[in-house]
């Protein structure tokens, strides 16, 4: 997959020798049997490159315990960071919808926020779901319906 992505070599030895690589090619087929563009697959397998370096993510991870919402957008805010320019609220909720779909696609996104949730069921839309997830009180607010 990744051999159709880059053309040049050096930057196919990074992305063939990081972390996670069978999960990558995975999401990336998935998206590109969805109709996404190379360009588009080679901007999502980059964030996930820099959010898997964020979370400091290994091929030996286990992972028994699923990923609250918190932990991932605070990954995605050293990303934001890491950025060096001023980045607009669009493209930080693309880089945070990039990384919570990839991590939901791989099941390890807590069952509360998940794409099985109850609140999928309210909100159907990932943008308008993420959004509400992203607001205060989350805990709350899911306890309460």
């Amino acid at each position: 997959m990744l051999e159709q992505l880059f053309k040049y070599e050096w930057a196919l030895r990074k992305h063939l020798s990081a972390p996670m690589l069978r999960e990558r090619e995975a999401y990336l087929s998935e998206l590109q049997t969805r109709g996404y563009s190379n360009k588009t697959l080679c901007e999502t397998e980059g964030t996930l490159l820099r959010f898997i370096d964020a979370l400091e993510l290994s091929d030996d991870d286990t992972f028994d315990v699923k990923f609250r919402i918190d932990a991932i957008y605070g990954a995605c805010r050293i990303l934001f960071k890491e950025h060096g320019t001023a980045i607009s609220r669009k493209q930080q909720q693309t880089l945070f919808n990039t990384c919570f779909e990839w991590l939901d696609f791989l099941g390890l996104v807590d069952e509360r926020y998940d794409k099985n949730s109850f609140l999928a069921r309210i909100y159907p839309y990932n943008d308008t779901r993420l959004k509400q997830l992203l607001l205060p009180m989350l805990d709350e607010r899911i306890d309460y319906l």
